[in-house]
């Protein structure tokens, strides 16, 4: 199977200066391969937060320089990138909680602002906004109040994160009205709200958590270790599953038993919301 693009939305290596860095270096070597064949996309994680995301940021420096370099962003912390029919913005959960900026928060909403602004008057080359970060807007220590506004009112169409180290897909809904969205499990159509998605199981040292999104809110979830595909097919009409880790070869080879869950969403009136 090829893919475009691989995202990873934060905690690398568990960590990268361990060891004096050679945990990190083993890392960065274990997805060469992969990195040399498709762009590695990243957000950072609270767990990059050493030394203000010293290893993260020289890590992953070129992140703004290749595919992200016309976002005009400064830092890799927050950037945006077009691929077809998606937009791609990232944002950074973490800079309410270490080595605080109200100065640096402030840029990156204005960047944020800015950049959304633009993908906007570009919907109708570019339909889907899709914004990656570490952190859901209920999880611990996160301050979800800017990105949830500007999520709403620039209509972003789905958010992809981690932190929980489990599987949580949830209805569309608004934070600031506290409103859902009744859709169908696995097809949504026409949400008017952000579809909150946390893939943060691909596997670590602390092991599958248990904390999960509001059970109000809540499609669908899993306490068990995976990975998710996303095919954008057309300016309407996209797909997201989710695979379960195969735990013997017999699963490795029967796929259809690993698919644990999926979602079409289906959107004819991307732009902004009132």
């Amino acid at each position: 199977m090829f893919f475009q693009q691989v995202l990873h939305v934060g905690d690398f290596a568990y960590d990268f200066q361990d060891s004096n860095g050679t945990v990190g270096d083993n890392f960065m070597n274990a997805i060469q391969t992969v990195a040399a064949q498709a762009p590695y996309m990243v957000t950072c994680g609270n767990h990059e937060n050493y030394n203000n995301f010293t290893e993260y940021k020289n890590r992953f420096s070129g992140v703004t320089a290749g595919l992200a370099k016309n976002s005009l962003s400064p830092t890799n912390l927050w950037y945006s990138w077009d691929m077809e029919y998606t937009h791609f913005v990232v944002i950074d959960t973490e800079m309410y909680n270490y080595s605080y900026s109200p100065i640096e928060v402030s840029n990156a909403i204005k960047w944020l602002t800015n950049d959304l602004e633009a993908a906007n008057k570009n919907r109708v080359n570019v339909p889907w906004i899709i914004m990656l970060g570490h952190k859901a807007s209920w999880m611990d220590t996160t301050v979800w109040t800017d990105f949830d506004s500007l999520s709403y009112k620039y209509g972003v169409d789905i958010y992809f994160c981690g932190h929980s180290h489990n599987y949580d897909r949830m209805y569309p809904f608004h934070d600031a009205v506290g409103q859902t969205y009744n859709a169908t499990p696995n097809v949504y159509t026409d949400p008017k709200y952000l579809i909150q998605i946390v893939a943060g199981s691909p596997g670590n040292r602390e092991n599958i958590s248990t904390g999960l999104g509001p059970a109000a809110w809540r499609a669908y979830n899993s306490l068990s270790y995976g990975y998710g595909h996303l095919t954008v097919f057309n300016s309407t009409h996209l797909y997201w599953e989710w695979e379960q880790t195969a735990t013997s070869m017999e699963l490795l080879q029967d796929r259809a038993a690993l698919l644990k869950d999926h979602l079409w969403v289906v959107q004819h009136n991307h732009g902004m919301r009132s």
